[in-house]
Formats: structure tokens, C-alpha cells, sequence
């Protein structure tokens, strides 16, 4: 017997349901009630209750499966809600779906305004978060069902410098840029290392420079710039003036420094290092001359005069020249071909 109907002679037998048939039906059923039998008039009395309230009838069947998202975790993707995954017994051949979009900071679930619709454009706010999506819609059978995707993975910010190599002389400066897919969604402040290019796996930072660049990402922005400076240190005599720049995602540096925030992916074009670091190299070239380095010298003599039988011809430096420096042209030696 299924569950509802006893729920029902329950109500039957109650002194509530009586007075209420008996307010309601009296006209009709004591006249009739005595030639009636028992058994028929329970049936009468229910089929009468179920006409009357046809949700005593029937019970819940409760919607299964869940919403899945789709899309790329990054700010400024569009996300999708699908809800092909879900189910439900009683029916779902009329039903509407209302979607609500949830940023979940943490642990901490926020509705996101006006994030209502089957598809989601994620901002900068979500950076850091991850997100899922709420399902409610009413079957067939006029039942108010609730169902709830999965949390996604962290929603991310590309980051990358905008070139990979620089070329710099002593002495002077560069402006160093770094772009983002999208706007960071506050103020942050990261310092970047010096290093290398040719040192050990584990990265240095080089002792000579305690005034390392400051990198301040505005919210919102998508391209960063700082100063480099190529100081007038012996330290590029000693390495030959190859380096790279670093940004670091995490504290993996003897000592630490102020890491980047989780949200970043980083990519430089070289390598990834596992995504712990984004490095753009550096040539700096050095003012001072080598004095154990030949500079080849360039450029050729040249001839004048008639060049005719009897006729006095002269060379000339013409254009030679030589970063080591060129003697007087008294000092030339010469040999004619």
C-alpha cells in the first residue's frame, strides 16, 4: 500500500477531518451514510480527501546528478552551467532552470551579483577563488528541486614578460614590462631577483644589488613596468654581463622573499621551471675595453691619383678604424701589390 494512503486514513480518523466533513458534506452524506457499507465509504472518504488535496497522493522523488561547468579558469573567460548530468523521476519536461553563480573565497561562499544566467564572464574579483554554480528549477510534478555543481579549480591571471631578452650598457637604464590577461583585483607589490643566467639550479640572487626593482601591479591593468638599472660594477666583468630578472611564485629562495600571489600562471617563452618562476634575460654590455681582447680592426685604405703609366698614385687611410685605437698616419707601413 503505498505510504500516502495510510497518511490519509490517519487524517480520516481524526476529529478535525470530521468536523470538517461534517461542515462540509452534511447535506449529502448522513441521508445516504446508513445504506452505505463501512468498506465502501472509507473508499468514498479517501477518493473525496485526494480530490480535495491531490498532494497527499503523491511523495518527492528527489532530482539527481549534478551541474557541470565548462570553460577556461581565467579572468575574462566565459563559463558555462550545463544540465545535462541531472535527472529527475517526476519529470522534467516542462521545467526552467534558474542559475545562481557562488565565488567560494577560502571556504567562504558569496552569490555573485547578477550572475543569474546559464553562462558566467569571470572578473577580476574571482582571482585567487574558485567558483560553482546553483541549479533550482520545479519538476513535473510541482516539486521545488535544488542541485549544485562541484567547486572548479582556481580561477588564474596570465602573466608574462612582454619581451625575453634585453640588451643594456653599464651606467644605464631599461624599462621592463610585464603584461597580464587581466587586471589583478587589488594593489600588489613584489620585488624581483637578480641572477645569473649561467649559475647553479638553484637560483642566487647577486649580493651587489640591494636596490632589486620594484614590481607594482595596479588593479585592473594589464601591462607593469619597472626600472632596471646597469650599475658600473665589476660584478659584470667577473660574469660577462648575462642575467636574468626574476619574478618569484614561491619562497623557495635562501633567504625568502615576497612571493607572487597563487592566482598567477606564469609563462616567459623560455621555460616555466614548473611555474615557479618567470625570467626575462638581460645583456649588459660593459663600458670599460678589455685590455686582453683584440677589437679586429675595420673598414679599408683607399687610392688616389691617374692611374695611368708614369703617374704618381697615393694611399690614404681611408676608412680604417680600430677600437683599440688607430696610430698617426706616420706610423703606417705599407707594401704595393
Amino acid at each position: 500500500m503505498p505510504t500516502a494512503i495510510p497518511n490519509v486514513i490517519r487524517r480520516v480518523c481524526s476529529g478535525e477531518f470530521i468536523s470538517h466533513l461534517v461542515n462540509k458534506y452534511h447535506g449529502l452524506v448522513f441521508p445516504l451514510i446508513r445504506y452505505i457499507p463501512l468498506s465502501v465509504l472509507a473508499l468514498i472518504v479517501i477518493a473525496l480527501v485526494l480530490n480535495a488535496n491531490p498532494a497527499m497522493a503523491q511523495t518527492n522523488t528527489a532530482a539527481t546528478g549534478q551541474p557541470t561547468i565548462s570553460g577556461t579558469l581565467q579572468v575574462g573567460e566565459e563559463l558555462t552551467a550545463s544540465t545535462a548530468g541531472t535527472s529527475d523521476a517526476d519529470g522534467l519536461s516542462n521545467v526552467d532552470y534558474s542559475y545562481q553563480w557562488i565565488r567560494v573565497d577560502d571556504g567562504t561562499e558569496t552569490d555573485i551579483t547578477d550572475a543569474t544566467s546559464s553562462t558566467y564572464t569571470t572578473l577580476s574579483a574571482d582571482a585567487g577563488t574558485q567558483i560553482k554554480v546553483k541549479v533550482t528549477f520545479t519538476d513535473d510534478a510541482s516539486n521545488a528541486e535544488e542541485l549544485e555543481s562541484d567547486l572548479t579549480d582556481m580561477v588564474v591571471i596570465l602573466l608574462s614578460f612582454e619581451s625575453n631578452h634585453y640588451t643594456i650598457r653599464e651606467g644605464e637604464s631599461i624599462v621592463i614590462a610585464l603584461q597580464t590577461s587581466a587586471g589583478t583585483p587589488n594593489v600588489i607589490t613584489v620585488p624581483t631577483s637578480l641572477v645569473h643566467s649561467y649559475g647553479n639550479e638553484k637560483y642566487f640572487t647577486l649580493t651587489p644589488f640591494t636596490d632589486l626593482p620594484l614590481v607594482n601591479f595596479a588593479p585592473l591593468a594589464t601591462r607593469h613596468e619597472f626600472t632596471f638599472v646597469a650599475h658600473d660594477d665589476d660584478v659584470y666583468t667577473a660574469n660577462k654581463g648575462n642575467f636574468g630578472i626574476l619574478l618569484i611564485k614561491d619562497d623557495f629562495q635562501n633567504p625568502p622573499i615576497t612571493a607572487l600571489p597563487d592566482y598567477f600562471r606564469l609563462s616567459d617563452g623560455v621555460s616555466n621551471h614548473d611555474q615557479r618562476v618567470i625570467i626575462a634575460y638581460v645583456t649588459i654590455i660593459e663600458n670599460e675595453l678589455d685590455p686582453d681582447a683584440n677589437n679586429a680592426v675595420t673598414g679599408q685604405p683607399s687610392i688616389s691619383g691617374t692611374v695611368q703609366v708614369g703617374q704618381t698614385l697615393t694611399a690614404e687611410i681611408g676608412t680604417i678604424a680600430d677600437a683599440d685605437g688607430v696610430p698617426a698616419e706616420s706610423e703606417f707601413s705599407y707594401i704595393w701589390f
